[in-house]
């Protein structure tokens, strides 16, 4: 206790952020049952949890937010690859105003650190986010950052681009964890991978030699 004293002292004193903000509390939280189907709400039509096989067989799950006034349309698609849940798992509410987050700038199907389909819809693309082999609604093991990641990031890319409604290009998008599972997708070199776009990312070797 004496320490966070400390720290509040030491925050008072740079005034950087005003006051101590307690750090998250662990959750544990359910995973609902994936439960398919369409729902158009605004300008977006979305197919939900839809199931989509990997080389082994194993079925990873996502939804696919698809522009209504471009219906019939082939469209460019944003993959967000998602190991943070593809359904929201980070409460934006928890960002104290000194984060800087701009809540008025996202929509409601927002996911933290990844595209945003509210906006990329509206501007003639096809979001899809897709939960990584064992997170949240997808099945198998969860492989951490290694080439498994990229294997099926390949399978899933491919897969995006082979669609009824997709023109055969793909970019990857995202921050953080969706930025370095970017770059292990981007190694296999899926073809119809267009763009990559890192906001930032880490190759995990700065990480693990400066710790």
């Amino acid at each position: 206790m004496a320490d966070v004293e400390l720290l509040k002292a030491e925050l008072v004193k740079t005034h950087r952020l005003g006051k101590f903000i307690k750090a998250w509390d662990p959750q544990v939280m359910g995973v609902k049952d994936a439960k398919p189907r369409t729902v158009t709400d605004g300008h977006i039509v979305s197919d939900m949890d839809v199931a989509i096989p990997v080389r082994d067989g194993t079925i990873l799950r996502g939804d696919i937010y698809r522009p209504c006034h471009l219906e019939g349309t082939k469209l460019p698609v944003v993959f967000n690859y998602s190991v943070y849940s593809k359904d929201g798992a980070t409460d934006i509410a928890v960002f104290p105003p000194s984060a800087g987050f701009d809540k008025a700038r996202i929509t409601k199907d927002y996911e933290f650190e990844a595209a945003d389909p509210g906006w990329w819809c509206r501007h003639g693309y096809i979001v899809a986010s897709i939960d990584a082999r064992g997170c949240f609604q997808s099945d198998g093991d969860k492989s951490y950052y290694s080439r498994d990641v990229g294997i099926d990031g390949y399978d899933l890319v491919e897969w995006l681009a082979k669609q009824s409604w997709s023109n055969g290009i793909v970019a990857l998008y995202g921050a953080s964890g969706y930025a370095m599972v970017l770059w292990l997708v981007a190694a296999e070199q899926p073809p119809s991978l267009a763009v990559c776009v890192p906001i930032p990312a880490s190759d995990q070797s700065e990480l693990l030699t400066t710790k």
